[in-house]
């Protein structure tokens, strides 16, 4: 890992807002091109300066502006959300005329950044059937691939049945960095439209909004029903302690790993249909699907009221371990899946390219300019958290990266991930 500190500008400080304007009024979009400092350019010309990388890997859509995509070697673009979708649905939702005009030129920005990378990269993996629709507007369907999303299921677990419970009665959380716009608009939804609903039929409910660095807007919030947890070592004692949780987001894109978390914890989910976009889930079986804010407080109050009913439905996201094809969807596997996508499309891409040691195992470099504090800011916890659990995932991943086996595959054998190393 190589790590460029940089010295951006305090979220939501005047020298950010200026920062902004600028890009703005330029038409560029200030999501991707914030982080593009010398230091940044010169240290990725210097590690592209090895002939050692088989495969790029373009995480997320920030880092595409420092890759040369049309010389070798190959390419994926591997993206985790649409990103000019989120800002078009915020823009929908925002009431304030100059964050609605800021939202509309950074869609803008973002839809022809996102439109010329996608047709650039020689593959694209998204993380639902949604996003891949929505990139196959401007590139063959053919380079797409889907890799869906998971959790780690080992790490994510119900409680024991035969010990104590920890869950306090009529109480709903919500999970997720609270410094990312559809959170804080989600969370601050939820307590102003929808809380006010559900105590008015129970009055002792409560809600914790868990999720680090939460904005002025969300700690004003704060009440004797409403706990703004700010930055939290392990959200898990949260989700056990909580009755149900609930998912109130009205923007986004990509998946909401939130909910699959919940579900591994043994927990009822309600949310809207935007918060459960992309996931495979069935309203009334593992989830409850609500988009009006009565209808959303009049499902929480019936759950909270009707224990074995909320159990049923926490058992059936508890048995959603499967996907529809009969794969896991817990986050090794998953990683896994993209690990070995990469390596089968790594080996169709160099034969084309024409630069293939069949014997060779592919080697990587990944660039991504989603700092380990916005990661953990996404999973709200900590960055120490964060930095503990990818080495068990990554080692995981790595077993797949066997291209005889990809050859294997190219050629009409099963595309299956071998559990151990076949050398």
């Amino acid at each position: 890992m190589v790590a460029v500190p940089l010295p951006l500008p305090p979220r939501r400080s005047l020298a950010e807002y200026v920062r902004y304007a600028r890009m703005l009024i330029a038409g560029r979009p200030f999501t991707i091109d914030k982080y593009f400092y010398p230091e940044v350019r010169h240290r990725y010309a210097a590690l592209l300066q090895s002939p050692d990388f088989d495969l790029i890997v373009c995480d997320f859509i920030f880092p595409a502006p420092l890759i040369d995509w049309k010389t070798p070697p190959p390419k994926i673009l591997f993206t985790h959300n649409v990103e000019a979708q989120v800002w078009a649905r915020h823009y929908k939702i925002a009431s304030n005329p100059l964050v609605k005009m800021a939202c509309w030129l950074e869609f803008r920005a973002l839809q022809r950044a996102e439109r010329h990378y996608v047709q650039l990269a020689d593959y694209v993996l998204a993380v639902s059937e949604n996003d891949r629709a929505s990139f196959a507007q401007y590139a063959d369907p053919r380079r797409i691939s889907v890799i869906p999303t998971g959790v780690d299921t080992e790490y994510f677990q119900p409680e024991v049945p035969s010990g104590p419970s920890l869950e306090q009665p009529d109480t709903m959380a919500f999970t997720g960095g609270m410094d990312w716009m559809p959170n804080e608009d989600g969370v601050a939804y939820f307590v102003e439209k929808i809380l006010p609903l559900i105590r008015r039929q129970i009055p002792e409910a409560a809600f914790w909004a868990v999720g680090r660095r939460p904005p002025r807007r969300i700690q004003a919030l704060a009440s004797d029903s409403v706990v703004v947890t700010g930055t939290v070592e392990d959200i898990r004692p949260y989700l056990a302690k909580a009755a149900l949780c609930v998912v109130p987001l009205r923007s986004g894109s990509g998946t909401r790993i939130k909910i699959f978390e919940a579900m591994a914890m043994g927990k009822a989910v309600v949310s809207t249909s935007m918060g459960a976009e992309g996931l495979p889930v069935q309203h009334g079986k593992n989830i409850i699907l609500a988009d009006d804010p009565a209808d959303f407080a009049r499902q929480v109050v019936d759950l909270l009221r009707d224990p074995p009913r909320r159990q049923r439905l926490a058992r059936g996201g508890g048995l959603f371990r499967w996907n529809h094809a009969g794969r896991p969807l817990n986050m090794r596997a998953i990683v896994k899946s993209t690990f070995y996508a990469c390596q089968r499309q790594a080996a169709r891409l160099r034969l084309r390219w024409g630069s293939l040691d069949p014997h060779s195992r592919t080697r990587f470099a990944i660039f991504s300019l989603h700092t380990i504090a916005g990661a953990a800011s996404d999973m709200a916890i900590s960055e120490a958290s964060l930095r503990a659990q990818p080495t068990r995932l990554l080692e995981a991943g790595y077993r797949c990266l066997d291209l005889p086996e990809a050859l294997r595959s190219l050629a009409g054998a099963p595309t299956r991930c071998p559990d151990r190393p076949s050398a």
